[in-house]
């Protein structure tokens, strides 16, 4: 999914989306809480201007690549992401 405008993805947005594999947000900013949870096919996100992760934003097994901009990330942005 292609969301190159949007700034910032609120809390539970696509939550529960199984249809979502991947996110292109090149002005992405901000990621809520649960934003992407249990989106069970979601493997790719691209967000190279995001700086600010609410806790547990991804929760998905599948995460394979990630790119965001510097962060000050916690373990609790990675809750329920688990590695290949």
């Amino acid at each position: 999914m292609n969301i190159s405008s949007c700034k910032e993805v609120q809390a539970n947005a696509f939550k529960g989306c199984t249809a979502l594999t991947d996110i292109i947000a090149p002005a992405l900013t901000s990621i809520d809480k649960a934003a992407f949870t249990n989106c069970t096919a979601l493997t790719n996100i691209y967000a190279p201007l995001c700086k600010n992760l609410e806790s547990n934003p991804f929760n998905t097994e599948l995460l394979i690549d990630l790119t965001l901009g510097e962060d000050k990330a916690t373990a609790a942005v990675f809750e329920g992401v688990k590695a290949a």
